[in-house]
């Protein structure tokens, strides 16, 4: 039995944050079988921010009325999240009205909008002042097109299924529309089965039982409440239709929507969910939307800097901190420092500066931020230097990310081996270690790259310090005791930081 036709189709989805919204569309053709919808699969991104994933589903059904017969949509089978029973949105059809008066013999026909139709086909037009598709002959004229612009229909033949061509007027309501001819036997009165040439366009049954057009004689309008091949079920026919003899019916699409609101499950990464559309008695086959769920936390970024080791004047440098949000506009942002440098200084963070991203796109950077921090090397300090942050976006912290620091001897292109020179590790704090020999100009640049900030000796019962990075003149006595160098296995003090 053929009945009611309808496909649910597509999705949007809607992340709602600030004053921002999110819009994905993800559509299937409007293609349905002869007796059952169908839905089509779809696959969108979304963050797990909840609850603010929207998901707006749709899907379209033929009814054969004038007016849209809202539709009921049905959510199962959740894998990896939770969600709301779908709130019904407004049903809406593709009908138009004529916006520019035409002539009985004009071939384009200008209207509001084409948005819905086919793009060739027939149409219904009702010419009269009552608003419906009128049983009256005088009112109503079929027509066929083969193009549409988006406020026209093209190569239209006027005056079919037995209508005469009308002088259009404007707001003239235009549907799609489908005829055919009855076959095989006359209509009698009170009939209740009509054959057709070909019924394939047709639809019939459900709630409301879609109507019927019969052309022939006096016109009239007529229930259908089933098909079977080319054999239409219809309440009881007024009087005769001879063979030959034309019947039509509204076609238009309508489309119908709802909303679901998801929330995924903690620390899921894909997620689904299936969905049918019940319209005029009819439940279509399911579709199912798969998703890809990202972290909704805003991002900090890794970021290297080099700098020029403080020998013996500090040098400054700013290092540029960045932070990103994929789920929500910039709102009460900010930097926080986890962990401090150790061969460094940090001065204090600059207040950020965000910028919201247009248009929107869900899973893509939503808000951006940056600040900056100077940061000033100790007195004599290489090597690799690092600390760490955060940037919240809303309530949500993320995660921290690293700022690594290189600091280079002027000249220099690179880091220097930290203990190079030592025969321990040099760390931070006090080192009891041996020098492996060497002038005292080597001893300065083995210290200065393991980040040290003196060296000591014991001469007679006494600590003799070097100060790495100082004027000659405080390094004197130091370098007048060890004209020809410093003996390998020479036991030192060294300390790094103050």
């Amino acid at each position: 039995m053929i009945t009611n036709k309808f496909t649910a189709y597509g999705l949007t989805v809607a992340v709602a944050f600030a004053a921002a919204v999110v819009l994905l569309l993800a559509s299937a053709p409007l293609g349905a079988s002869a007796d059952k919808g169908t839905t089509a699969d779809a696959a969108v991104t979304i963050t797990d921010t909840a609850p603010t994933n929207v998901v707006t589903i749709k899907g379209t059904h033929v009814s054969g009325l004038e007016s849209c017969q809202e539709g009921t949509f049905a959510v199962s089978s959740p894998v990896n999240l939770t969600q709301t029973a779908p709130a019904d949105n407004a049903c809406a059809d593709t009908d138009t009205t004529v916006t520019a008066t035409a002539t009985a013999t004009d071939t384009t026909i200008t209207v509001g909008s084409t948005t819905g139709f086919a793009e060739s086909g027939s149409l219904i037009i009702d010419n009269g002042a009552d608003g419906d598709a009128s049983d009256d002959a005088t009112e109503l004229e079929i027509v066929n097109y083969t193009g549409k612009t988006k406020t026209s229909f093209t190569g239209v033949t006027r005056a079919q299924a037995g209508t005469t061509a009308l002088a259009l007027v404007v707001g003239a309501n235009v549907y799609q529309g489908a005829y055919s001819q009855v076959t095989v036997l006359p209509v009698a009165a009170t009939d209740t089965t009509i054959n057709v040439t070909n019924a394939g366009s047709f639809v019939g049954g459900g709630t409301t039982p879609a109507e019927l057009h019969l052309l022939g004689g006096t016109a009239e309008v007529v229930t259908v409440t089933a098909i079977s091949g080319n054999t239409l079920t219809i309440s009881a026919a007024g009087q005769a239709h001879a063979v030959g003899s034309y019947v039509a019916q509204i076609v238009q699409v309508n489309t119908d929507s709802a909303t679901t609101t998801i929330t995924p499950s903690t620390g899921a990464t894909e997620g689904s969910f299936k969905y049918t559309l019940t319209a005029n008695g009819q439940t279509s086959t399911a579709g199912t939307v798969s998703l890809t769920i990202l972290s909704g936390k805003p991002a900090a970024a890794d970021t290297e800097v080099t700098v020029a080791a403080t020998l013996p004047t500090p040098v400054p440098v700013i290092i540029a901190l960045s932070g990103t949000d994929v789920a929500e506009a910039f709102a009460n942002q900010a930097f926080t420092l986890t962990s401090l440098p150790t061969k460094g200084v940090l001065g204090t963070i600059t207040t950020p500066i965000c910028s919201n991203v247009t248009p929107v796109v869900v899973g893509e950077t939503v808000s951006s931020c940056t600040a900056q921090v100077v940061y000033t090397p100790l007195l004599g300090a290489t090597g690799n230097d690092s600390f760490q942050y955060t940037f919240t976006n809303g309530a949500t912290p993320d995660t921290s990310a690293a700022a690594t620091v290189t600091i280079v001897l002027p000249g220099g292109s690179g880091t220097v081996t930290p203990g190079a020179g030592f025969s321990t590790e040099i760390v931070a704090g006090f080192n009891i270690s041996q020098y492996n020999g060497g002038t005292v100009a080597q001893m300065a640049a083995d210290a200065a790259a393991a980040g040290a900030t003196t060296v000591s000796v014991t001469v007679e019962g006494g600590f003799l310090t070097y100060v790495v990075g100082a004027p000659a003149f405080v390094n004197a006595a130091f370098e007048a005791n060890f004209p020809d160098g410093i003996p390998a296995g020479t036991g030192v003090l060294v300390i790094v930081g103050s």
